[in-house]
C-alpha cells in the first residue's frame, strides 16, 4: 500500500517536498491542476513567491475535479486498478494460449505492456507488419531506442474485449 513520504517521520517532513496531481490516476491531465506540498517554511515562502503566471496555469475546473477525485472517487480508482491488474493477467493468458513466441513480463504497475516480438519472424520492425496485415497500431520499441525495434508497447488501459481483439489481430498477422 502507498505510504506518503511526508508521513514517514519528522525528518521526512523537514526535508521533503511532494509534487503531485490527480492527472494519471484519475485521467484528468487536460484539466491542469497540480500541487506542491511541504512543511519546510523556507520553501513555502519560495513556492508562494513564484510568478503569478504559475498559478494561472492551473484551472479552477481542474482544482474542483482534483478535489472530487481525491475526496470522493476512491471506489472508482480501486475499480480501475483492479481492471488494470486483470488486464495484465489477461495479456499473459492470451500470449500463453495464442502466441507463446511473444515475450512478456507482467508489469508491477501502470497500463503499458512491453512485448518482445523478436521471435515472430516479422522483420526489422514487427509493428509495421502488424499495422499492415493485422490493422493494429501499437508503439514500436524503436521509438524508445533503436536497439528495441523488435519490441512493442501496448496500452492495456482499455476493455478486455479490446485487448483480445488486439491479440487476434497480431495472430492474423502471423
Amino acid at each position: 500500500s502507498f505510504v506518503p513520504f511526508l508521513s514517514v517521520s519528522d525528518t521526512a517532513r523537514e526535508v521533503g517536498i511532494c509534487v503531485t496531481s490527480a492527472s494519471k490516476a484519475f485521467n484528468l491531465a487536460g484539466l491542469k491542476c497540480a500541487m506542491i506540498i511541504t512543511e519546510i517554511e523556507a520553501l513555502k515562502d519560495r513556492i508562494n513567491s513564484m510568478p503569478i503566471s504559475v498559478a494561472f496555469r492551473a484551472s479552477l475546473f481542474g482544482a474542483v475535479a482534483a478535489t472530487a477525485a481525491f475526496d470522493k472517487s476512491r471506489s472508482w480508482l480501486d475499480g480501475a486498478l483492479k481492471t488494470l491488474d486483470e488486464n495484465r493477467k489477461l495479456i499473459r493468458a492470451l500470449i500463453d494460449s495464442k502466441i507463446p513466441a511473444i515475450g512478456y513480463r507482467i508489469p508491477d504497475f501502470g497500463y503499458l505492456a512491453w512485448l518482445d516480438l523478436s521471435n515472430l519472424g516479422l522483420g526489422e520492425d514487427p509493428t509495421k507488419a502488424i499495422l499492415e496485415k493485422g490493422k493494429l497500431a501499437i508503439n514500436s520499441g524503436s521509438f524508445y531506442s533503436p536497439k528495441h525495434a523488435q519490441f512493442a508497447r501496448l496500452n492495456f488501459g482499455t476493455s478486455a474485449e479490446n485487448i483480445e481483439e488486439s491479440f487476434n489481430r497480431i495472430l492474423r498477422t502471423l
